[in-house]
C-alpha cells in the first residue's frame, strides 16, 4: 500500500483588511447565478461583448477575485460546501444524486440565523438536488426544508434542466415546486415543460452533451413567466416582507447562464447581430455560427440577470450591505470540444467573485488580485462579519482577517483505496496566474510554496494528458507539458 504524506497550507494569502461598517453588523446580500464563467464578466478579460452596468458597479464598490475557485464544478456539491463551508470529501455530497448532510452538517446560513440574522434565499439553492427525483422532497412554497437548513424565510425551486423530472401535478392540480405551481396559475405550466422536455432531450443526455446547446430558439414564455424573472421578484417579495431593524442576509440562486440555451423572445431579439468570441482549441461538429448563436443565448442570460441585480440593489441600503457577486461554478461552452463544466480546466472551476460596500477598504474598492481563494472561503467571512463566534471546526478560513487562519497540516492517503474513484484534484491557488483564459490549461501545482486550493471533478478528458496524485476521493492534478 502507497501511502502520500503531502503538506500544505489550506487558505491563500490574506489581499487586505476589511474594515467596520457604520453600523455595527451589516446585511449580506449574496448574487449567486449558475453556471456563469469567470471571463465573461470583466475580469481583466475584453468583455466588451457583454453589457453588465450593475456587475460592473458592484465591480467598482469592491475588491475583485480574479483567481477564485470552486469547491467542486458541479452544481449540488459545489452549492452543498459552499453552504457547510467545507471542503468536498468532508461534506461527502459527491454528484448531484445527493441532498446535504443536514443529520451531521450545519450550514453558515444556520449560524447567521441563530446570531440574530434573518436569512433568505430564493431560486435554485440545490441543497436537496437528489429530491429532484423525489416529489415528496418539495412543496409548493419552497419552504419545505427552511428550518433545518437555517433560513427565516426561503422559495427554493428546482433547477429549470431538472424540471422534467417533476411533471406530476398533486391531485389538486398544483405541482410540488414553487415554480412550475407558478406557471400552472397561469396557464403555462405545459408550455414551459414541453419546450423545456424538447431541448433536454427528457434528461437522456450527460453533462457535457453538446446536444443541450444547440438549441437556441426562443422559448414561448412572456418576459413576465420566465424562471430568472420570477426568481427575482420573489427576492424583492422577501426584502419587502423581511421585519424593520433587523439584520438580514440574502441569496439569490439564480438558474441562468445554466444550460439549456432558453431564452425569451425579447432577451432573443437583444443578441441578434452580435459577435461573441469562438471557443478555444474546438473540436466538434459545431459552426462558427452556431457557437456564435449559442454564445448570444448564455449572453442575453447573463444580461436579463444583470437587469434584475439592479432591480435588487434599489431595494436595498448599500451603505449597510455587503454585496457579493458569485458562481457555483464555470462553463466551457466548447473549449477544447467541452461543454458544461465538471472538469478540471479554467472555464470550469475559475469562478467570478467579487465582495464590494462599505465593509471592504477604500483604498482597494475597484481594485482586483489574483491571490487564490474558494467559494467556501465566503461562510467564514460572513460568519466573521456578523460576529459569530461559536462556529464548528468544518468552517473554515476567512478572508477578513489573517489572524484566524490556520497553519499547515498533513493528511496521509491511501493510493490503492482511492485510486478509482477519479473525483477530486488539488489545485494550487499561488500557481494561478500562470492560467489564463487563453491557455485554458488545468492548475499547476507550486512546489515552491506548497500552498493549495482543493477542487472536485468527476470527469477528466483525456487522462493520458495528466499526471495524477489520488488525494481523498480522487486526483491530485497537474498539466503535462
Amino acid at each position: 500500500m502507497v501511502t502520500l504524506n503531502w503538506a500544505f497550507v489550506v487558505f491563500a494569502a490574506v489581499v487586505g483588511s476589511l474594515v467596520p461598517f457604520a453600523k455595527a453588523r451589516p446585511n449580506i446580500l449574496v448574487f449567486f447565478p449558475d453556471e456563469l464563467r469567470f471571463d465573461w464578466v470583466n475580469n481583466g478579460t475584453d468583455t466588451d461583448f457583454l453589457q453588465t452596468p450593475n456587475i460592473d458597479s458592484i465591480r467598482e464598490r469592491g475588491l475583485h477575485f480574479k483567481r477564485a475557485i470552486t469547491a467542486s464544478p458541479v452544481c449540488g456539491p459545489s452549492r452543498a460546501c459552499f453552504a457547510a463551508a467545507s471542503h468536498y470529501e468532508e461534506v461527502g455530497v459527491l454528484t448531484n444524486r445527493y441532498n446535504f448532510p443536514i443529520n451531521r452538517m450545519t450550514t453558515y446560513y444556520k449560524l447567521l440565523q441563530e446570531a440574530g440574522y434573518h436569512t433568505m434565499a430564493v431560486g435554485k439553492l440545490d441543497l436537496n438536488k437528489n429530491d429532484t427525483l423525489n416529489s415528496f422532497g418539495w412543496n409548493h412554497e419552497g419552504n419545505l426544508h427552511a428550518a433545518e437548513w437555517g433560513f427565516s424565510d426561503m422559495v427554493n425551486c428546482v433547477g429549470v434542466f431538472e424540471s422534467y423530472f417533476l411533471t406530476e401535478p398533486y391531485p389538486n392540480g398544483s405541482y410540488v415546486e414553487p415554480y412550475t405551481d407558478y406557471l400552472l396559475k397561469h396557464n403555462a405550466t405545459d408550455i414551459f415543460l414541453n419546450d423545456t422536455h424538447a431541448r433536454t432531450d427528457g434528461g437522456n443526455t450527460k453533462i457535457g452533451d453538446p446536444r443541450y446547446y444547440k438549441d437556441t430558439y426562443p422559448n414561448p414564455l412572456p418576459d413576465d413567466l420566465y424562471n430568472d424573472n420570477w426568481v427575482a421578484d420573489q427576492a424583492l417579495r422577501l426584502l419587502s416582507e423581511k421585519p424593520d431593524g433587523k439584520e438580514w442576509f440574502m441569496i439569490v440562486n439564480w438558474n441562468g447562464p445554466h444550460y439549456p440555451m432558453s431564452v425569451t423572445e425579447s432577451m432573443y431579439g437583444r443578441m441578434q447581430n452580435r459577435t461573441f468570441p469562438q471557443p478555444i482549441d474546438y473540436t466538434g461538429n459545431f459552426t462558427a455560427e452556431m457557437h456564435n448563436r449559442t454564445r448570444a443565448d448564455y449572453a442575453a442570460m447573463i444580461e436579463n440577470i444583470d437587469s434584475h441585480i439592479g432591480r435588487i440593489l434599489s431595494a436595498v441600503n448599500l451603505s449597510e450591505t455587503l454585496v457579493v457577486f458569485a458562481s457555483d461554478h464555470g462553463e466551457m461552452l466548447g473549449d477544447r470540444g467541452l461543454w458544461a463544466k465538471d472538469v478540471p480546466f479554467q472555464p470550469s472551476v475559475n469562478v467570478p467573485l467579487v465582495i464590494a460596500g462599505d465593509v471592504v477598504n477604500a483604498s482597494l474598492q475597484g481594485t482586483s488580485t489574483n491571490a487564490g481563494v474558494s467559494l467556501i472561503d465566503l461562510a467564514r467571512t460572513f460568519l466573521d462579519i456578523g460576529d459569530v463566534e461559536d462556529v464548528p471546526a468544518q468552517m473554515l478560513r476567512r478572508i477578513r482577517s489573517a489572524l484566524s487562519w490556520k497553519d499547515l497540516h498533513t493528511r496521509s492517503v491511501s493510493f490503492d483505496r482511492l485510486l478509482a474513484r477519479g473525483s477530486c484534484g488539488l489545485m494550487d491557488a499561488t500557481s494561478m496566474s500562470l492560467v489564463t483564459a487563453m491557455t485554458n490549461l488545468c492548475f499547476l501545482t507550486s512546489k515552491r510554496t506548497h500552498t493549495s486550493v482543493r477542487i472536485c471533478c468527476s470527469r477528466l478528458i483525456q487522462p493520458s494528458l495528466f499526471i495524477t496524485r489520488v488525494l481523498f476521493n480522487g486526483c491530485w492534478v497537474r498539466v503535462q507539458s
